[in-house]
């Protein structure tokens, strides 16, 4: 089941959660009209289960995973012979793509993950927009005492790891200091089990983020393990992002018609500061001009003004 957790007048709202796909992949394009319908054809592939994956050479070269445990095992039971890293990323994708529902998605990854040396995995999709009322879907292999404390608890709101998330892809390791201004929860998340944690975050240009969450109870994370593992955690989350887009869908570009060309660039010169009337002087044309694009600007994208519409354009990579 999804958690979906929002401030809606002060209050946060808990609710399950399906929907149709809608998956997108950043593109380098050369116009707004371009990158719109790019965007949709992403999501009709996704949603018609095309999966196209094209994975660094890197990953086949330098990496291979031991299949150290069963789906009932451990990580550090006793392990056969390695497996080549595109016959384990197959796998873990083929398991994905045959997946219909977010649980099913979590159950696969909490396989992968335990081949990785980790006992839980957890997921959390966030939607940047609107910039009061964002919201959070949340699935994990946690306690389930411990998920119901950290919603009650308003952790969410604290997560230090949540809050390097939202703005940076960089992966983060748990250790005392990254907890250092959340002791509480800290403290009672490692007496559930949680004590070690890699976590990373997936940006979409639509202004929704995605992290996975790795975590054990035991071994501390050490240089060598992450010199082994980087590249297959780094593939993971990609790939689990994926898998839960495809499922979830929720992006805030649906049902939004593409701005022109002309409505792009008086949104960008609006969000520099300038007035319709230095807009108008600096593109060559009128005033009525510039204010009849940002009228329709602001009607494609359902919003009372420019300023916001050159915010939440900004924050769904239209202006890119």
């Amino acid at each position: 089941m999804a958690r979906e957790i929002g401030r809606n007048g002060g209050e946060f709202c808990l609710q399950a959660r399906r929907g149709a796909s809608r998956l997108l992949y950043p593109r380098f394009i050369r116009s707004p009209n371009e990158r719109h319908a790019q965007q949709q054809a992403a999501a009709r592939e996704s949603d018609q289960g095309v999966q196209s994956q094209v994975l660094p050479s890197a990953l086949f070269r330098r990496l291979s995973v031991y299949r150290a445990c069963d789906e009932g095992g451990g990580a550090d039971d006793a392990g056969s012979a390695p497996i080549p890293m595109n016959e384990w990323t197959h796998d873990v994708l083929g398991r994905l793509n045959q997946a219909s529902e977010p649980s099913e998605v979590l159950a696969q990854l909490s396989v992968a993950s335990r081949h990785l040396g980790f006992e839980h995995c957890a997921y959390g999709l966030r939607t940047l927009v609107p910039f009061t009322r964002q919201k959070t879907l949340m699935f994990s292999t946690y306690d389930e005492r411990w998920n119901r404390r950290y919603i009650d608890a308003g952790y969410l709101q604290v997560d230090p790891t949540v809050a390097h998330g939202v703005h940076s892809g960089t992966p983060v390791v748990w250790d005392n200091e990254v907890f250092r201004n959340a002791p509480q929860m800290w403290d009672e998340a490692r007496s559930f089990g949680l004590r070690v944690g890699w976590a990373q975050s997936v940006f979409e240009p639509d202004a929704r983020v995605g992290m996975l969450t790795l975590a054990r109870s035991g071994e501390p994370l050490t240089a060598a393990e992450m010199l082994v593992k980087d590249l297959l955690l780094q593939w993971l989350v990609h790939t689990a992002h994926r898998a839960f887009c495809r499922l979830l869908g929720g992006s805030p570009l649906e049902g939004i018609e593409p701005l022109s060309e002309r409505q792009v660039e008086v949104l960008r010169w609006t969000g520099d500061g300038k007035t319709s009337d230095a807009i108008a002087s600096i593109l060559g044309i009128s005033k009525p001009t510039v204010e009849f694009h940002l009228q329709n600007a602001m009607a494609r994208l359902g919003v009372p003004t420019k300023s916001s519409a050159a915010a939440f354009a900004s924050r769904l990579g239209l202006l890119n």
